[in-house]
């Protein structure tokens, strides 16, 4: 009887549950996140179960949105083994969105699989590539496996000047100091292309770490800066002065970029060395009767300097109050007076190319002062 009655009691027990599926949570929240939630949601999953997770990517990342979550479910997609989702993906986003995306790529390369994935766009995008822009996030990703995308596109030939200048700026920021010879084989290459070699010597530069967040590469600096002085002379005119910028942002010498000017102007320097240009100093006087008097002073002036600099190195030396020409022509008046000094705006070949401009400053000087005789004093040839 006992026996009977152990049987029934285990005929009629309930039945034991069974076990909850794996990542169940993880997986309700997916299936039930709105666009601006599935991205993380997705996230979750895949920390909980890489191959649950990719098999829900097709679907997921048709919902996920781009922003904060999106980074995440794009990070993880790659890491779980759905990079090629990921890459349909992030090609679908907006303009916007996607540079936003590529540059969280490019900052990514630590993470799993990321280089495979930039090695795997490449490869599977062709143009797309470069015209989308994605080459763009390299600029950061110092894989060993992703570096030779961008030095081999800086080497090719240029078919899209705007396109190669983006990609000589990325490979420069990627390789830092170690694109300094790729620049000056470039250099070789282009460097009598007016425009293509404003676009090199301005990646050296970016070689050097120019306004990255981290800051100026002393060591890098020093050498793109001598790799600069080196080509100055071969370059175009356009070059040399992209160079006189990119040595300035190098934080090269004042010197150092003087120089250049001599190599700019190269048609015109003087015997000397140097570059002649031209001071004309006009003062003029509102006297205590309320007459009007003009003075003109003028002289040449030999220096080593771009035609923006000469004015302000040459001011000190003449005017008030420790320069040498007599000017004051207010005071001796008992009045008041303005002095404006010009230079010429472009260095000038010769002793005639001089007279020109000085006739030129004289009668400027006539016609914004008719009826007033204007003093001339002719000063002492100027070396500095």
């Amino acid at each position: 009887m006992l026996t009977l009655v152990l049987a029934l009691s285990v005929a009629h027990a309930a039945p034991t549950p069974a076990p909850p599926a794996p990542c169940k949570a993880e997986t309700d929240a997916l299936a039930g996140a709105g666009p601006s939630a599935a991205g993380k949601a997705f996230a979750d999953l895949a920390a909980c179960d890489a191959t649950i997770a990719k098999a829900a990517a097709d679907a997921a990342f048709g919902t996920i949105l781009a922003g904060p979550g999106g980074d995440a479910a794009m990070l993880a997609g790659i890491k779980v083994g759905a990079a090629d989702r990921v890459r349909a993906w992030v090609g679908a986003l907006d303009a916007n969105d996607r540079s936003t995306a590529i540059d969280t790529l490019g900052k990514s390369c630590a993470a799993e699989g990321v280089p495979a994935f930039w090695t795997a766009a490449h490869g599977a995008l062709g143009d797309a590539f470069w015209s989308a822009g994605w080459f763009k996030g390299l600029d950061e990703c110092r894989d060993s496996t992703v570096r030779p995308i961008l030095t081999a596109a800086a080497e090719a030939p240029v078919k899209d000047r705007t396109r190669y200048l983006s990609v000589i700026e990325a490979t420069s920021r990627n390789l830092g100091a170690d694109a300094l010879p790729l620049l000056e084989s470039l250099l070789v290459k282009h460097g009598t292309d007016a425009e293509l070699s404003t676009y090199i010597v301005r990646a050296f530069g970016d070689a050097a770490g120019v306004g990255d967040v981290a800051g100026l590469d002393a060591a890098a600096s020093v050498k793109a800066v001598e790799a600069i002085r080196k080509a100055a002379p071969t370059l175009p005119e356009k070059g040399v002065d992209q160079a006189r910028v990119t040595l300035g942002a190098l934080k090269a010498a004042e010197q150092v970029g003087d120089e250049l000017a001599v190599v700019r102007y190269k048609s015109v320097v003087q015997p000397g060395g140097k570059l002649l240009y031209g001071v004309f100093v006009r003062e003029v006087a509102t006297c205590k009767k309320g007459d009007v008097k003009v003075e003109a002073h003028h002289a040449p002036v030999t220096i080593v300097a771009w035609p923006d600099q000469v004015k302000d190195r040459v001011t000190p030396g003449i005017t008030p109050p420790v320069g040498v020409w007599r000017l004051g022509l207010g005071e001796k008046c008992k009045g008041t007076s303005v002095v404006t000094v010009t230079t010429s705006d472009a260095p000038l070949k010769d002793a005639a190319a001089y007279a020109a401009w000085l006739a030129d400053q004289q009668k400027e000087l006539a016609k914004a002062q008719p009826g007033v005789k204007v003093k001339e004093f002719a000063e002492t040839a100027l070396d500095l």
